[in-house]
């Protein structure tokens, strides 16, 4: 059976499916539901794949009208490039080399991207541009993080690890927006959002700046509607090894933030991060071994 996209290559084996030999008929059908895996292996690589010789996918490349498989292979990179890019990743990696498939391969390339990604970050990211933030954040009356979908784990855990330190520091509900109801110059939205861009998360953002609240962005692009919206942008990059993108570089500009922000703050912070952790250990939220013994709530 032939394959289902209305694809280039597709229509020509349609076109010419009765001047075909059986050999090139099974040929042609292997191709047609296997396009990816033709668009990123060698003709020798496909040959062994199928169980053919090589000149016989050269002959039936020029009965399909085709001047040589280089441009078969580019009808097939056509719908490669069409795809979602996360199925497309995850093609590559399917069909990468063998030292790259290994588990040691792989977590060799992702850490050499990571820290690569990081050095980079770290390099393009002006220290002023850290320094006033963190101070923007520090003096607002609330701070809400903002974030969706993959974005959403960022945004929750900034606002869970900065809410130990600032009680005034919270994740929008963007549900409903209602957290985003109240919200005036006097307030900041701190937004994460990586390509695609999450709907709701560009929404609220909309929202906040119309209120006049101030709004501090992390994304991919200088190009993104977060870059467009926000005041101030922070510019990460997301590539990988892996077929999603990676989530490093935003997990630890939001890290460095908070720092930045209790560093810059009074003496009380760490009163307030002892008696938050106390509470939680008393409360049973934190796994003690049996036997134990748990330290009382704060008085």
């Amino acid at each position: 059976m032939m394959g289902d996209s209305d694809t280039a290559l597709n229509d020509k084996i349609r076109a010419r499916a009765d001047e075909l030999t059986p050999g090139m008929r099974r040929v042609a059908e292997w191709i047609s539901r296997n396009q990816e895996e033709v668009a990123l292996r060698s003709l020798r690589q496909l040959a062994q794949r199928i169980g053919v010789s090589p000149p016989t996918i050269t002959r039936l490349t020029r009965v399909l009208g085709y001047a040589s498989f280089d441009e078969l292979q580019q009808d097939c990179r056509k719908l490669l490039r069409s795809r979602s890019r996360y199925a497309a990743q995850a093609d590559r990696l399917r069909h990468g080399t063998p030292d790259n498939a290994a588990p040691a391969g792989l977590l060799n390339a992702a850490t050499r991207s990571a820290i690569d990604g990081l050095a980079d970050m770290a390099r393009i990211t002006p220290d002023a541009a850290l320094e006033t933030a963190a101070r923007r954040l520090l003096a607002a009356r609330s701070v809400w993080f903002v974030g969706s979908m993959s974005s959403g784990a960022v945004a929750r855990y900034g606002a869970y690890i900065a809410s130990l330190a600032f009680p005034n520091w919270h994740e929008a509900d963007l549900d409903s927006m209602a957290s985003l109801a109240t919200l005036g110059p006097e307030d900041m939205v701190f937004a994460i959002a990586i390509s695609p861009y999450a709907a709701r998360t560009i929404t609220a953002l909309e929202i906040a700046r119309a209120r006049g609240a101030g709004v501090i962005g992390i994304s991919d692009s200088p190009l993104s509607p977060v870059s467009e919206i926000s005041e101030q942008h922070f510019l990460v990059a997301t590539d990988t090894p892996g077929f999603f993108s990676s989530y490093v570089q935003p997990f630890l500009l939001v890290e460095t933030l908070i720092a930045l922000a209790i560093s810059r703050s009074g003496s009380s912070v760490g009163d307030r991060i002892a008696a938050v952790e106390t509470a939680l250990r008393a409360s049973g939220l934190y796994w003690n071994r049996p036997g134990s013994s748990q330290p009382r709530a704060p008085d």
